[in-house]
């Protein structure tokens, strides 16, 4: 059997990416070999690697899952920026609410001794407020078109008034009555077909 130097040291790395690996062989007189290896993050034993979700909603709960070389790891310390919000169960795994308040992009860390820590960014999404009223000074005079035009996640906050129509929901929304002391009773009627 016959082994091979390969040169680096006992430091030598090895990195996520494409490693271009050229190696000299004597045995037999001089030849090199050429080839490209993909080194993705699940290869290499002791570096951490966080998967949760890119994008979510604030005050939503979101599942954080940690592994290291395709193995899950349990106890591992996990930041929401600095925020320490636990360590991942025997299963890798960790879940988080959101604060209600959180917009923008922020970072998920997962630390652990004798392993690389990985960090991982996500953007935190919040709802926009929409506004009805009948009478106008509002974002929509129906209900029905500001349901329309919200987005899933968004809050319409609907002015005390007569409406006279039918509305159909179809997304996730916030739907919130404002008495303004112009009608004695409000009353909404709507078909959900949330789907």
């Amino acid at each position: 059997m016959e082994s091979y130097y390969i040169g680096g040291g006992p430091n030598l790395r090895i990195a996520v990416g494409i490693i271009t690996l050229t190696i000299l062989l004597l045995a037999s007189g001089v030849s090199t070999v050429t080839a490209e290896i993909t080194v993705t993050p699940e290869i290499i034993p002791n570096d951490l690697v966080i998967d949760a979700p890119p994008k979510a909603m604030a005050g939503d709960t979101i599942w954080i899952n940690v592994t290291a070389g395709g193995n899950v790891i349990d106890n591992v310390s996990i930041m929401f920026d600095t925020t320490d919000i636990g360590n991942t169960d025997k299963h890798g795994s960790l879940t988080y609410t959101l604060p209600k308040n959180l917009n923008g992009i922020h970072n998920i860390t997962a630390t652990k001794m004798d392993y690389a820590k990985a960090v991982k960014s996500i953007e935190i999404v919040s709802g926009k407020t929409w506004t009805v009223n009948a009478s106008g000074n509002a974002d929509y005079t129906r209900i029905q078109d500001a349901i329309d035009n919200a987005s899933a996640g968004d809050t319409i906050l609907v002015y005390s008034a007569t409406y006279y129509e039918n509305v159909n929901v179809t997304k996730q929304l916030i739907l919130k009555g404002i008495d303004t002391g112009r009608e004695s009773l409000l009353l909404m009627l709507i078909k959900a077909a949330v789907q």
